[in-house]
């Protein structure tokens, strides 16, 4: 075997700083996965639980270490919506949109945070997107709906409301909506028809009690207004 020259050393003096290079990097690299997983996952639990800032702060440390990643981006954006942060959820649903266009639940929280900013146009688009990437999202349909009933559309609106039913029969929400489509448009009898259906839907689901109550007082007033004009 040859005597290592000069040329040689440097060489092998080169491989070892590269290997110690990969071998840091991926040390590093290592390090920050588990921290961004930890984050999201934080992040995650903590917007189930309701506890919008707390999730952001987990989600914006996150979006730090993994900027091109879809999770934190989403995540601090239903939290924003959550909140009513609506420019900032717009900021942070967009870029979720961007990193995954195929993700109907992004598009579905940009649309809803585009229709509450008043941007109507931009909310029909994400909706329609929606509807592309899971036609079964019963949820989409009302809240185009809600979109034609903001613009006085009822009769549009109705017919929204009334696609949900096709995909989920019991959406109760749905049923209540129709009628204040129906009331808006002084068909009292219609409404007060389909209130009760919401109220039956909400009864045998254990639905949320607060639309049961919103729609016996909406009964109770159209039944009072019948009642004071039949005596006059």
């Amino acid at each position: 075997m040859g005597r290592l020259t000069w040329k040689h050393v440097v060489v092998i003096s080169a491989g070892i700083l590269i290997l110690i290079i990969a071998g840091i990097y991926l040390w590093k690299s290592a390090g920050q996965s588990y921290a961004y997983k930890q984050h999201v996952g934080k992040g995650q639990s903590l917007l189930g639980q309701g506890q919008w800032g707390p999730a952001i702060t987990e989600f914006a440390k996150a979006a730090k270490l993994r900027p091109e990643n879809y999770d934190p981006h989403y995540g601090a954006g239903a939290a924003f919506l959550k909140l009513g942060h609506l420019d900032r959820a717009s900021v942070a649903l967009e870029n979720a949109v961007r990193i995954n266009p195929e993700s109907a639940a992004a598009h579905y929280s940009l649309g809803i945070t585009y229709q509450r900013l008043g941007k109507k146009d931009l909310a029909m688009r994400e909706y329609g997107t929606v509807m592309r990437l899971n036609p079964q999202s019963f949820q989409v349909y009302n809240s185009i709906g809600a979109l034609y009933f903001e613009e006085k559309k009822y009769d549009e609106a109705i017919a929204m409301y009334r696609k949900t039913f096709e995909i989920k029969p019991d959406y109760f929400v749905a049923y209540f909506n129709i009628g204040l489509a129906y009331e808006a448009m002084g068909k009292k009898q219609d409404a007060i028809k389909t209130y009760n259906e919401a109220i039956d839907f909400v009864e045998k689901s254990a639905g949320d009690v607060r639309i049961k109550a919103e729609a016996e007082k909406r009964i109770a007033r159209l039944q009072g207004k019948k009642a004071s004009s039949g005596k006059k």
